[in-house]
């Protein structure tokens, strides 16, 4: 919680991809290349004040996404999704 994440834009992720905001609290790198990754972790070394910036959002984001928070979350959905009807326990 609170470091930045640099991952690639157009891989195959899991549901807490949507949690990553490009510039805010992580790099999306678009290409799948050396180069693209490499000039990422470049800017984050390089320009002290967007590390600090993409680190205070990370960390801030962060208390959103506990274990607790996506426990809640996953309980909450199952629940309305039994209250619609599709499932029934026999």
């Amino acid at each position: 919680a609170g470091l930045p994440v640099i991952t690639l834009k157009n891989s195959c992720h899991g549901p807490e991809f949507s949690y990553l905001v490009d510039g805010k609290n992580a790099l999306l790198v678009a290409e799948e290349c050396e180069h693209a990754l490499l000039s990422a972790s470049s800017r984050l070394i390089d320009d002290k004040q967007f590390y600090q910036s993409l680190t205070r959002t990370a960390a801030e984001d962060a208390c959103h996404y506990s274990l607790l928070s996506m426990v809640d979350n996953f309980v909450n959905g199952v629940t309305e999704f039994q209250k619609m009807g599709h499932y029934r326990c026999k």
